[in-house]
């Protein structure tokens, strides 16, 4: 974080650093992030719903309301099973983001929410956000997902 000036952007480098807490928190939280992640994308997984909201990609079978609708309730379900999961998360992860959260205090004072965005961003990009994008790496499916699930997972 002290390399940044940028409060929008603290550890978003691929430092070595980085690295290593990213593989930390794939080890500790890979449990954690099954019971969240899990049961939303074994929905996600088993409907295989059209959620293609891009009117170029668009099938000549597709429906824009239908798949915003699957989008919608896909996104809804996984958000709250993240927002819901605060007290799920091991101690371990809390601890480490906790000193983040202090040390994006430190480093950026005169920022008002940095010690929400900081760890909020920070969880996102490198621990829920991966795991939503590939599943099988998190040991979240067996197998990778199919053409359309993915693109769903990615939207």
């Amino acid at each position: 974080m002290i390399k940044t000036s940028n409060p929008q952007h603290p550890l978003r480098a691929n430092s070595l650093a980085t690295k290593g807490v990213d593989e930390l928190m794939k080890m500790i939280g890979r449990p954690y992030l099954r019971r969240v992640l899990k049961p939303s994308l074994d929905t996600i997984h088993k409907e295989n719903l059209s959620c293609e909201i891009d009117p170029a990609r668009l099938r000549s079978s597709d429906i824009l309301e239908c798949n915003l609708d699957n989008l919608t309730r896909n996104i809804d379900s996984v958000y709250s099973a993240i927002i819901n999961s605060g007290s799920d998360c091991p101690l371990t992860l809390s601890s480490l983001f906790s000193n983040l959260q202090k040390q994006a205090i430190q480093h950026f004072p005169d920022v008002n929410d940095i010690r929400y965005t900081a760890v909020s961003g920070f969880i996102f990009l490198r621990l829920f956000a991966p795991a939503i994008l590939n599943p099988k790496l998190f040991q979240l499916q067996s197998r990778r997902p199919s053409r359309e699930t993915s693109r769903t997972l990615t939207l």
